[in-house]
């Protein structure tokens, strides 16, 4: 089961790293250009079953013929080629180093995306203890500079330092 499990994960982050790589390498222009000759082709399609439906008389049931449609869609599926060439070519020089990769990968099962919630929840902890700690450091600061300017030296002879408790071994 576990293997099975880290299977399933090493997976999900090879699956995720490649949609984030090609997501950052196919811009606007690849989308662009790469829809353009499809959408060409399907006005150019769509505009002869809308003339051919125009002009069929009402009272009869002729259709265009099946090598219409048949043209068409070969024209179609050829017409999708120049775009998948235009972004295969994008992601193709875009690929990032095999280490970034491999790192991606290994953070990927070491974190999984499940133990998310939790990694947040101990950031902002870790953050809170950060800000008790500044925050003891300013008292700290505070009650010293308080003690020396209350308790000054020349009026009680002697300076007064806050003091550690006594450890066991030293009152033995």
């Amino acid at each position: 089961a576990a293997r099975r499990e880290l299977a399933w994960r090493l997976g999900q982050a090879i699956e995720t790293s490649g949609e984030e790589d090609a997501a950052g390498c196919v811009r606007p222009r690849h989308r662009v250009w790469g829809n353009v000759l499809p959408a060409i082709v399907l006005f150019q399609v769509l505009l002869h079953l809308g003339y051919a439906w125009a002009r069929a008389p009402w009272h009869t049931t002729q259709w265009l013929s099946m090598e219409f449609f048949l043209t068409a869609i070969a024209a179609f599926a050829l017409s999708l080629l120049p775009g998948y060439w235009l972004v295969a070519n994008a992601v193709g020089k875009s690929q990032p180093p095999v280490q970034d990769l491999a790192d991606r990968v290994s953070n990927a099962i070491q974190s999984p995306e499940e133990t998310g919630d939790m990694e947040r929840i101990v950031a902002r902890l870790q953050r809170f203890v950060r800000g008790i700690d500044q925050l003891d450091a300013v008292i700290q600061g505070y009650q010293e500079a308080v003690l020396a300017a209350e308790l000054k030296p020349h009026q009680f002879g002697v300076s007064a330092e806050p003091r550690n408790p006594p450890t066991a071994s030293a009152s033995n």
